[in-house]
């Protein structure tokens, strides 16, 4: 495996793990695991998202992702230790590039200790102490979320309205094209019926002439006719009309 696909699995792996992390209580549930106030083993936790991540396709082993998951928990709720305190945004992503992601969700567990035991020390335990100064979500933290989810909307928005400007001009233009084909055809009609009626006067006046009638009787039915030989040019171009279109 190259270093790209190595990359590229790390980066599924904890995308997948961001995910799980933003389900509501999951969060607190790994937090507390091992602890008093846990009623779950973290091992048994992890080994829950080992099968939901296999059969999501991931192929990273058991113990990477148990270590990510640790990991990304960790960065979490460093990350929320120094949005509390007024650090900026950029120090914050730092810190957990999924923090503004998955404080959104898991909200006021954001403040829920993670449970540390070390190995190789029997009973050597130590717990996060909360700082009595911390809030939840501090007034700073929801405004610059809600300018975030804003800002998203906004973007949204625009994007739908871009799409829906575009597809409108699309279908405009589809429409123009249509006219102009119609208004060719009609065009081409309308001439061939004038080249039929001129066909039909002339093959009567010739048939006219030749039994004898004079120019004036000949121009006398020849208007008598007109209506006729219009109406049959119509009738012949509306029948190779629907010939064609069938």
């Amino acid at each position: 495996m190259t270093s790209v696909e190595k990359r590229k699995n790390a980066k599924l792996l904890d995308d997948f793990l961001a995910g799980w992390l933003e389900q509501p209580g999951n969060y607190a549930r790994f937090a507390r695991a091992n602890g008093r106030d846990g009623r779950e083993r973290r091992g048994d936790i992890g080994d829950e998202i080992y099968k939901a991540y296999r059969e999501t396709g991931g192929t990273q082993h058991n113990r990477t992702v148990k270590a990510r998951i640790w990991k990304l928990a960790q960065q979490f709720r460093k990350a929320h230790d120094l949005a509390c305190n007024g650090a900026t945004r950029e120090e914050v992503r730092k810190a957990c590039r999924y923090y503004y992601q998955l404080v959104e969700h898991i909200g006021e567990d954001s403040n829920v200790p993670i449970y540390y035991q070390y190995p190789g020390r029997p009973g050597s335990t130590e717990i996060e102490r909360d700082d009595p100064q911390k809030k939840p979500l501090t007034d700073a933290m929801k405004q610059q979320l809600n300018d975030d989810h804003c800002q998203d909307m906004m973007k949204m928005v625009d994007e739908m309205a871009l799409r829906q400007r575009q597809q409108h001009e699309q279908v405009m233009h589809l429409l123009d094209q249509r006219q102009e084909l119609l208004d060719r055809q009609s065009e081409r009609a309308r001439l061939m019926e004038m080249q039929i009626e001129a066909s039909m006067v002339l093959s009567v006046i010739e048939r006219l002439r030749n039994v004898g009638f004079s120019e004036d009787e000949i121009s006398l039915h020849i208007q008598l006719l007109q209506p006729l030989y219009t109406f049959h040019t119509q009738m012949m171009n509306q029948q190779q009309q629907q010939q064609s279109s069938s």
